[in-house]
């Protein structure tokens, strides 16, 4: 299980590798973002599926407050829909990341 594991974490870090790479320009942005998703979705499957693994149900609740505040903002705006996409992209990542150093 854990060669497993470490697979996948090394694929989401390629796909963030490319992520990044996506977004520093306007015209491969939207696959960057598209990378960063999927590695954003692997990376959090692969940590539920650790059998120690323990979650905190309060911060996955944090998690899916925030991402309803940013989705009713912007939800009127018709410019926003990049900005919605990038806006979640990197609560996404911060999030996993003061997460990752909690624990």
């Amino acid at each position: 299980m854990l060669n497993i594991t470490a697979l996948s974490y090394l694929v989401c870090s390629v796909l963030f590798i490319l992520a990044l790479k996506g977004l520093s320009s306007p015209t491969t942005s939207r696959q960057g973002n598209t990378y960063g998703m999927i590695g954003m979705a692997l990376a959090v499957v692969t940590t539920f599926l650790i059998p120690s693994f323990k979650p905190v149900y309060w911060l996955i609740g944090v998690a899916i407050v925030a991402g309803a505040i940013i989705g009713s903002i912007t939800a009127n705006d018709q410019n926003a829909r990049a900005r919605r996409f990038d806006a979640l992209f990197r609560w996404s990542i911060s999030g996993i990341d003061c997460y990752s150093s909690c624990v």
